[in-house]
């Protein structure tokens, strides 16, 4: 179970780099969902066109 307290802040997922260095599959895990929630966020607050916004 991963607490609400662990979850990771967004400015730890920046690097790619950091990404794949992830060897355990709970923390790996933890890592695409905090990615998924936070563009789920996005999305159905600001609509699918924030996405490509963002990366612009």
């Amino acid at each position: 179970m991963v607490l609400a307290s662990t979850l990771m802040p967004l400015p730890t997922l920046e690097s790619q780099r950091d990404w794949n260095a992830q060897r355990d599959p709970l923390k790996a895990s933890q890592i695409y969902s905090v990615g998924f929630m936070a563009i789920h966020y996005l999305v159905t607050t600001y609509g699918e066109q924030s996405v490509g916004t963002l990366i612009q």
